[in-house]
């Protein structure tokens, strides 16, 4: 029987449905071994995968996105995604203290945030309420129907200090840039990124992103009405080309609340997302820049 066949609906119940099974039965120590075998073993292996569809590892992010393409249901795009986001952000979560102890202690070194993957402008409705004096400029550059739809929210709610931008290049020379829940979407390296600035962010400020120890994979992360594919980056390797970059990193912490389980595999399961501030260090970027003149001579 061709699984992939099944109307998308169904198909989605079915993965569901397995992927819960199979996390029920890692619980037990002789389940997982059997597990483990079935999802290596030529001849099973296939069948593992089949029956689990989009709920697994990948190499590549473009992997991930042409197994679930026929049900992300818009993926990013997805009305839904805003709503969801929206609601979330009614009220601060565990994960966003973290990002306003330092924005807090930051406050009178910026007064412009650039959100990246800011969605429609739910973490300025969410923070600004913890600093209304404060006249920041926050910018959210998203996908362009997210950006059409925060405008649109935005003049509803009279929110003057927020604006959004088109292009990733309107970061250029801002104090903060903010990627919260967002920097595994980033099909590109975030060091690459800046590279194409010309003048770089003060301060990065990066919060709720899935990292590994181990080598970097692609998953897909099911939302409800809607599934986006996402990359899992090696947590020393992201570092270490910000720190050639020219940043260094000021602090780390877990977001505790928020996990990726893929079913049945615990080697590329993140228990628990992190956040990271770093800031811009213009000497260690010219010592950078000097050492590769030098490899080149």
């Amino acid at each position: 029987m061709n699984v992939e066949a099944i109307k998308p609906p169904l198909r989605v119940r079915q993965v569901r449905l397995t992927g819960a099974a199979l996390n029920w039965m890692s619980r037990l120590a002789p389940a997982r071994r059997v597990i483990n075998f079935t999802r290596v073993a030529p001849g099973f292996r296939f069948l593992y995968r089949m029956a689990l569809g989009y709920q697994r590892s990948y190499r590549t992010l473009e992997e991930a996105e042409a197994a679930v393409s026929a049900y992300a249901q818009h993926g990013h795009q997805n009305p839904a995604n805003a709503d969801l986001h929206l609601t979330l952000n009614k009220r601060a979560r565990p994960s966003d203290y973290a990002a306003l102890f330092h924005l807090q202690r930051l406050l009178p070194n910026i007064r412009s945030i650039f959100d990246l993957g800011g969605n429609v402008g739910n973490l300025y409705y969410c923070y600004s309420e913890f600093f209304p004096e404060k006249d920041l400029i926050w910018t959210v550059h998203d996908l362009p129907e997210n950006v059409a739809r925060g405008r649109a929210l935005a003049q509803r709610r009279g929110a003057d200090r927020l604006s959004f931008a088109d292009t990733w290049r309107e970061a250029s020379g801002v104090d903060l840039l903010l990627i919260s829940g967002a920097l595994h979407y980033l099909k590109q390296p975030l060091a690459g990124m800046l590279a194409t600035l010309e003048t770089l962010p003060r301060y990065i400020l990066i919060n709720r992103t899935p990292v590994t120890n181990g080598p970097s994979f692609a998953a897909v992360q099911d939302s409800g009405p809607f599934r986006v594919a996402c990359l899992v980056r090696n947590r020393q390797a992201l570092l270490k080309d910000l720190e050639g970059a020219g940043y260094r990193l000021l602090d780390t912490w877990h977001a505790a609340e928020l996990a990726l389980q893929i079913p049945g595999d615990h080697d590329h399961t993140v228990p628990f997302y992190s956040g990271f501030l770093l800031e811009h260090n213009p000497a260690s970027a010219a010592t950078q820049s000097g050492q590769e003149i030098r490899a080149e001579d």
